[in-house]
Order: C-alpha cells, then sequence, then structure tokens
C-alpha cells in the first residue's frame, strides 16, 4: 500500500492546476469533466451510421498529435490512408473536403494547404491503415510503436471490424472478446485506447443513442462510454443543425453528462461550439 501511495502522490504533483491528467481531447467542456483521456483505460466512441463516427477519431488524434505532440497511433481499418491524410488536412487547414478532392483549389486554399503540410508531417501521428488485423497484430504493433519512439494514445476505426483471435459461433461474444481484449492492451500499454463503434439504427421513435444500444461486451469493458448524436441526422428541420451531442453515457472516473459540439462536414472534423464561426 506504501508503494501505491508513493505513486499516487507523485501523480498529483504532476496534475495542471486546471485537472488536466490525461490526453487532451480539444474539447474544454469534456476535458473539464473527464480531465482528458485517461491512461489505461478504453474509451468507446460509438453512433449510428452518418454520425460522424470516424471523423470524430481524427478529431481527437489532431487533438492530441498535432497540438499537444501526444505520440498517436491511428489504427484505420475502415478509412484509407489517403482518406484518412484527406480528412486531417481539410480539418487542420480548414480546407474545403469537395473541393481539394476535386482539386479546385483557389489561391486562398493552397496557402492554407502549405501551412498545414509541415505542421501535419513533423506531427507525431502514425496511420496504420491496413483492412484486416487482429487483436494480436494491434497489440504488436502498438509495442513495436512504443519501444522506437514511445505512444501515448491509440484510436482504432473500429472496433467491429477488428479480427477476433479465436472464432467464436457467436458473434456478440465475439465482439465481447475483441473489446476485453483491447480493455486489457489499454492497461499493458499505459495509454488510453479509443476504440470507434458503429450503432445499429434505433427501432424507437426517440432515436437519439442510448446506452443499451452497444453490445454489452463493450459496454463492460469500457470505462468511458461517448455516443454521438446529430439532431439534422433525425429531423431536417431541426434548428440545432451542424450541432452534435456528445454523450457521456458511462464514466467510471467521474459524473455522466452531454457536452454541445460543432460538426462542420466541409471540413472532416468536430469543433468546439465556441468555435462556430470558425
Amino acid at each position: 500500500m506504501r508503494d501505491e501511495l508513493v505513486g499516487y502522490l507523485e501523480e498529483l504533483e504532476r496534475r495542471a492546476p486546471g485537472g488536466m491528467v490525461g490526453v487532451p481531447t480539444g474539447f474544454p467542456d469534456l476535458d473539464r469533466l473527464t480531465g482528458g483521456l485517461q491512461d489505461g483505460t478504453l474509451i468507446v466512441v460509438a453512433g449510428p451510421t452518418a454520425a460522424g463516427i470516424s471523423t470524430f477519431g481524427l478529431t481527437l488524434a489532431r487533438m492530441a498529435a498535432i497540438r499537444a505532440s501526444v505520440p498517436t497511433l491511428v489504427l484505420s481499418l475502415d478509412l484509407t490512408g489517403g482518406q484518412v491524410i484527406h480528412r486531417l488536412l481539410c480539418a487542420e487547414g480548414s480546407i474545403d473536403s469537395q473541393r481539394l478532392l476535386l482539386g479546385r483549389l483557389d489561391e486562398r486554399d493552397w496557402a492554407r494547404l502549405t501551412r498545414v503540410l509541415g505542421r501535419v508531417a513533423d506531427a507525431p501521428l502514425m496511420i496504420d491503415a491496413s483492412p484486416t488485423m487482429t487483436v494480436d497484430a494491434i497489440a504488436t504493433a502498438c509495442r513495436q510503436l512504443r519501444e522506437r519512439i514511445g505512444l501515448g494514445l491509440v484510436i482504432i476505426d473500429e472496433v467491429g471490424l477488428i479480427q477476433p483471435t479465436r472464432p467464436l459461433e457467436n458473434p456478440a461474444r465475439e465482439r465481447g472478446e475483441v473489446a476485453r481484449s483491447l480493455k486489457l492492451l489499454a492497461r499493458e500499454l499505459t495509454v488510453p485506447v479509443v476504440a470507434l463503434s458503429r450503432l445499429p439504427e434505433p427501432r424507437r421513435p426517440d432515436r437519439r443513442p442510448m446506452l443499451a444500444d452497444l453490445p454489452e461486451g463493450e459496454r463492460q469493458a469500457a470505462g468511458l462510454v461517448m455516443l454521438l448524436h446529430r439532431p439534422e441526422l433525425d429531423d431536417p428541420w431541426t434548428p440545432r443543425r451542424d450541432e452534435a451531442d456528445l454523450i457521456l453515457a458511462k464514466h467510471q472516473g467521474g459524473p455522466i453528462d452531454v457536452v454541445t459540439a460543432v460538426f462542420q462536414g466541409r471540413y472532416c472534423r468536430f469543433a468546439p461550439i465556441t468555435t462556430r464561426s470558425l
């Protein structure tokens, strides 16, 4: 117990006055609730199709690696490497995604792209866009990277595409095994592991995602569950267009709550509500 207390007190001394003890997310209201993304924790970010979970995952990666210089590994089983780079450049440079995709950039766009290239290239951000991957392969990649340059954050897009180490007849059990393995990996590496998870469309009038929509194995393994909800996907005439709710549905280390953010689709990013005009 004495050794544990010494380690705990040393951690208290390292904490910032504002209470930031984990990897910053770039969302001040979210960081005030969580203290950042905590080491050794499996964090599940879930949402229905088109909610933008891949975009949110890359927003977390960008804020950690480019803005806070945290060594970050993005394992993208959903997007290709080129798609990841495209979204990062649009988000960091405030460049219209469609114009960049079609090569229709004006002088201001080229100036922004030139400025952002070096910032993205120099960031401690690694991307593995292998289309198929097992938990063992993910663990090996993380360990090798940690030995080479260090590791502060892992983001996996998405958990439903990870192949189980041992195939089971029950898909729900397979997914639960994957989630438990990712939890153990977070504990082993002592870094936050963010697993993106796609939810099925709810069969109820209120389409706002709920914790019960998440597979049981992921609910149990996660230390923090964040659900993405964009009201305009359910009601095109809502006055909350371009807004998104970041619903803290499970939080072992603190309160549950809802944080409002902005979805800036043309720039492939989420942003704090105070930056709506950017």
